[in-house]
């Protein structure tokens, strides 16, 4: 991965981001990656394993998100963890309104399934906040998007307010044009701009 940056970093002056998940086994690493990736050039996100993930589609045999999701509390530590990295000028994908909330616990609407779903290996799909599936071995995307029950779950789902992945709040904020996140994403773009390093004249 890394000589894959280094390269991408002679020929151009390539953005990229770093998506590390974050389980219960490197919980305690997360500053050291966003450290790394300051020094390639690059912004860093994170996800987290959340233990109740499957919604009681798997077991503890089969799935390893019981074993290695993070508690409630550790997903709070989560947050706050992204939250002072971030005002410590750490290259968060993620905007400093996004990762407050999140570490604050304030409600927010989840707009993610209006825009796309997660696929799994085997064929399954899911929207933003994992409460509606859909196996496409027995159908296709566009009865998924088609079915009463679709539209349903779309009108409900702010109602959860569900602390899931980081990015998907701040697609959710961008779609509503939030304009303090606007704000922070223009005053990010710029700052990550400056710090692009410039065309390798070779």
């Amino acid at each position: 991965m890394l000589r894959g940056i280094e390269r991408l970093r002679r020929i151009a002056p390539t953005k990229f981001t770093r998506v590390p998940t974050i389980s219960t086994l490197n919980l305690d690493a997360m500053e050291p990656m966003a450290r790394l990736a300051g020094s390639l050039g690059a912004t860093i996100s994170n996800h987290s394993v959340e233990p109740t993930l499957d919604f009681g589609q798997t077991d503890s045999e089969r799935s390893p998100n019981l074993r290695l999701g993070l508690t409630s509390p550790q997903l709070q530590g989560f947050y706050d963890t992204l939250l002072r990295l971030k005002r410590e000028g750490y290259p968060r994908m993620e905007t400093e309104s996004v990762l407050r909330d999140f570490a604050e616990g304030r409600p927010w609407t989840c707009e993610c399934p209006k825009m796309f779903v997660y696929g799994a290996p085997d064929e399954q799909i899911y929207s933003c906040d994992y409460r509606y599936g859909y196996d496409l071995r027995r159908g296709t995307f566009e009865e998924y998007f088609s079915r009463p029950a679709f539209a349903a779950h779309v009108a409900t789902a702010g109602v959860r307010n569900r602390r899931i992945r980081t990015r998907v709040r701040g697609y959710s904020y961008a779609y509503e044009l939030r304009l303090r996140n606007l704000l922070e994403l223009v005053g990010d773009a710029v700052h990550s701009s400056v710090a692009v390093p410039a065309r390798d004249p070779r």
